[in-house]
């Protein structure tokens, strides 16, 4: 099992960013290789995850059910998936809270739980918290921009005279690259080791 807990700041206030939450669609958006297909007669929704492992593809079929507090702010992320033919499995259990951390400003706390079986057991052993966290940053980073430029849209559309922004679809996130995931994580270690250079010199 990979048992992560992470947190990461936005900038948003917690009812802004609780209702981002809430849009199922504007978040799965955020999360690179997701691809949602709409909701089952019982609520779960239904999509896709596609995970690169180099040149080799994972498409995983599943679907999620999502419970939310809105007056708590916090929500839980059930569910899981199989890739057709891989012999490949993964279900999850994923707790959100999102707490007010200055003006303008609010923190979302993690708390993850991933099984996986099949031919991913030994990636999810030697590898999985590493992609774990590289693809919550990658999410938060998303989010971010996502909020900043609601913000942006809301703040033009309430000066006089301006015409109400037309509904925009959330930009589509990226491919989920493990291997290039993996890669970022390493790189990271060794700037922190001090064997290499931090990414801001040389800018």
């Amino acid at each position: 099992m990979i048992v992560f807990d992470d947190q990461f700041e936005v900038p948003a206030d917690p009812d802004a960013v609780m209702q981002r939450f809430m849009d199922v669609n504007a978040i799965a958006a955020c999360v690179p290789g997701v691809s949602l297909q709409g909701q089952d007669e019982q609520g779960h929704y239904l999509g896709t995850m596609t995970v690169a492992f180099g040149p080799k593809r994972l498409k995983f079929q599943g679907r999620m059910q999502c419970e939310f507090d809105a007056a708590a702010r916090t929500g839980v992320l059930s569910g899981g998936g199989a890739a057709a033919g891989r012999s490949a499995q993964v279900q999850m259990n994923t707790r959100f809270a999102v707490v007010p951390v200055s003006a303008g400003r609010s923190r979302v706390e993690i708390a993850s739980r991933t099984e996986m079986h099949g031919v991913l057991a030994q990636f999810a052993t030697a590898g999985g918290a590493a992609v774990a966290k590289a693809l919550m940053e990658e999410f938060a980073n998303n989010l971010s921009q996502t909020l900043s430029a609601s913000a942006t849209t809301a703040a033009a559309s309430a000066e006089p005279g301006a015409q109400p922004a037309p509904p925009q679809a959330p930009p589509r996130a990226a491919e989920l690259s493990a291997s290039r995931m993996l890669w970022r994580v390493l790189l990271s270690r060794l700037r922190a080791w001090g064997l290499l250079p931090s990414a801001s010199r040389g800018r």
